[in-house]
């Protein structure tokens, strides 16, 4: 079973400490990954935002980082006061891929994360703080992983990789198509109509398999929404389905 991490509460959240070189959280908040949040050496850095009422949170994104390179743990706590904080758990990636973790559930109104261990500037583009939606059946069925679904292509203006007769291998963006499927319930619209409108303004986090895994795809729409279909031939039950074009990246 896979998971999507959407909903991204920091976003929402009043910034009530920001020890990120320059004070520029905000800019690991606006979905770009061309912008970055860096963290010096030393101390520990901390991120705290005040959401205004307990939320529940159960899944971190961090996307296109160097967090493994520079020996970085992130932790992640939460206090209902900004006085007491409880440590909620703590990520030490083994490498600068994207980061989707998948926690128990919490519920505070504070939420605090702290950069440490970092041997140089840390950095990261992107952090989402929320809870997600899991998937309700397996991606199997000609869902191909963005992992096997390079499109690279050979190029002689880019130097990134091995150099090959003189041209260098150039990856393109990875591409992704998710079948997105709900029981019909009361609740599927309003989900939908959440769902849709981040999609159309921020990218997403995607773990399309949980079963020992910690790949992540950090994506954002390749085409337009298309309309969920009602579909009444999986064993008995009726779903509401939907296959969304992703494109984005895991490194």
């Amino acid at each position: 079973m896979g998971a999507i991490l959407y909903e991204n509460i920091l976003r929402d959240s009043a910034v009530v400490t920001d020890e990120s070189s320059g004070s520029a959280v905000a800019s690991a908040l606006n979905g770009r990954s061309s912008d970055s949040a860096t963290f010096l050496t030393g101390a520990v850095r901390n991120l705290t935002f005040n959401y205004g009422s307990a939320k529940k949170i159960n899944a971190l994104g961090i996307g296109r980082n160097n967090l493994s390179t520079m020996g970085a743990t992130v932790t992640v706590r939460g206090s209902s006061d900004n006085i007491s904080y409880t440590t909620l758990f703590s990520v030490t990636p083994t490498t600068d891929r994207v980061i989707l973790e998948l926690e128990s559930d919490h519920t505070y109104q504070y939420y605090n994360i702290q950069i440490s261990g970092q041997t140089g500037t840390a950095y990261f583009t992107d952090i989402a703080l929320g809870e997600r939606l899991e998937l309700e059946r397996d991606q199997k069925g000609g869902f191909i992983s963005p992992l096997f679904a390079d499109s690279d292509e050979i190029t002689s203006n880019v130097t990134l990789g091995q150099n090959i007769v003189g041209l260098t291998v150039k990856p393109k963006l990875k591409k992704v198509r998710l079948q997105l499927p709900y029981y019909t319930a009361s609740s599927f619209y309003s989900d939908w109509a959440a769902f849709v409108a981040v999609l159309k303004a921020y990218p997403v986090y995607l773990k399309w398999d949980s079963a020992g895994t910690r790949e992540a795809f950090y994506c954002w729409l390749d085409r337009k929404v298309p309309q969920p279909a009602f579909s009444k031939n999986v064993a008995d039950y009726a779903y509401m389905d939907s296959s969304i074009d992703f494109q984005g990246f895991i490194e």
